[in-house]
């Protein structure tokens, strides 16, 4: 035996009028008749029916790509369906102002049922084309904002090109300044550039350095010899030679710096108490 179904719809006109259920359902006088109800409900199927196709069918990315008016549902049937709905309310308004006195007959009561069904569905309509003109403002929104971030990110990646190209010059320009300046220096050499770890950029500097280590690490006796080179180079270019005072002498123990100039080296020896003068490895009376 087959099982009947019987669907909301049904249940509620039998419970409004179990006569007019009687008529519509076992009759089947009832007249179809299209509502904004029935025209949203068949625009959200299609819409949902056109995601789910492209979907399955060509993939999520390009269903989520879907523009707003194909998941939408159409104004225009929203705007037809309302002209009805108006046509048909100024209809049931015009013959109820030819009834002169109210009665409460059926004909009376259904027209001003009618009356009200429409009056809602016109609200309801009115909140639908508000509702989709909202989305579409929305999604017009959205398309900008990542237009927008598109543009942003371009921009990014040519600042970070154009700050590429400066660290290479910078770069370029250090090598080809330090090879000029120390060329007058034997064991001191200057280094123009440096790297910046934490913002990975390249950045002018002038930093000297023994063998490869920074001044401030190396030990006073390499100090010392650092400084005499930087005296010796910077005598040949101005052509200028005058006294040099050497203290801490004592740390160096092999002088790899030649001077054309007067020297005086003071050192720290436990044998002598008090000062005393040497010349050409000669102790000095007086």
């Amino acid at each position: 035996m087959r099982k009947k179904i019987i669907s909301h719809t049904q249940f509620s006109n039998w419970w409004a009028c179990p006569y007019r259920w009687y008529r519509d359902y076992v009759l089947n006088e009832r007249v179809f008749e299209e509502s904004i109800h029935m025209s949203f409900g068949t625009g959200i199927h299609e819409a949902i029916q056109t995601y789910l196709k492209i979907l399955y069918t060509v993939g999520e990315k390009e269903a989520e790509e879907i523009e707003s008016e194909e998941l939408v549902v159409d104004t225009s049937k929203i705007d037809a369906q309302l002209d009805i709905n108006d046509a048909r309310l100024k209809l049931l308004e015009a013959e109820l102002e030819n009834i002169e006195k109210p009665s409460e007959d059926d004909s009376t009561n259904q027209n001003q049922s009618e009356l009200d069904t429409l009056q809602e569905e016109i609200e309801l309509l009115a909140k639908y084309k508000v509702n989709y003109f909202n989305d579409r403002a929305r999604r017009e929104s959205i398309v900008l904002k990542e237009q927008e971030k598109e543009k942003a990110k371009h921009e990014y990646e040519k600042a970070n090109k154009v700050i590429t190209l400066i660290g290479k010059f910078i770069e370029f320009k250090g090598q080809f300044l330090a090879d000029i300046i120390n060329n007058p220096f034997k064991i001191v050499k200057f280094k123009l550039s440096k790297t910046n770890e934490l913002a990975g950029t390249i950045e002018d500097a002038c930093i000297a350095t023994v063998d490869g280590v920074p001044f401030p690490d190396v030990n006073t006796g390499a100090k010392i010899q650092a400084g005499l080179d930087i005296i010796s180079g910077l005598q040949d270019i101005y052509q200028v030679r005058m006294p040099i005072f050497i203290d801490n002498a004592e740390a160096v123990t092999h002088w790899m710096i030649d001077l054309n100039c007067q020297q005086i080296k003071l050192y720290a020896d436990k044998k002598y108490k008090t000062l005393t003068f040497f010349a050409n490895g000669e102790k000095q009376e007086g």
